[in-house]
């Protein structure tokens, strides 16, 4: 399957605007409120609709602590520049993943849990990077 080169970014409003501003060429999707949808349905941009509450705004809940971003049919070498650009151009917490013939098929929601257990993994295990 031919996709867009796209990232998935599931952030705040100010981190998205910086990198749509500053990554042009590639898809930006904001992921945010799509978290029962698969990773392959949000990229393919399927009829889904974002799920917004009586207060207005997002669903908050234990993934706030960071931004995820998954890099989507983008060659290694890009990846790799696209992450330092971006730890240095938005200051948050980051979680960055690609994705896989395995994860595309995940809900949003699962990848995210399966990405944050990892990264708890390994920062207890001194392997931060």
């Amino acid at each position: 399957m031919n996709r867009k080169a796209s990232i998935l970014v599931w952030c705040d409003q100010e981190a998205l605007d910086v990198l749509r501003e500053r990554i042009p060429g590639i898809v930006i999707v904001d992921c945010r409120g799509f978290e029962q949808y698969t990773v392959e349905s949000i990229l393919k941009g399927e009829n889904i609709e974002r799920e917004l509450f009586s207060n207005g705004g997002r669903r908050g809940d234990e993934n706030e602590a960071y931004c995820f971003v998954v890099f989507d049919g983008l060659k290694n070498e890009l990846v790799g520049r696209a992450v330092s650009f971006i730890k240095k151009a938005v200051g948050r917490r980051w979680i960055f993943a690609t994705t896989t013939e395995n994860n595309i098929s995940w809900k949003l929601k699962n990848l995210q849990e399966e990405l944050i257990e990892e990264h708890n993994y390994f920062e207890t295990r001194g392997d931060k990077k």
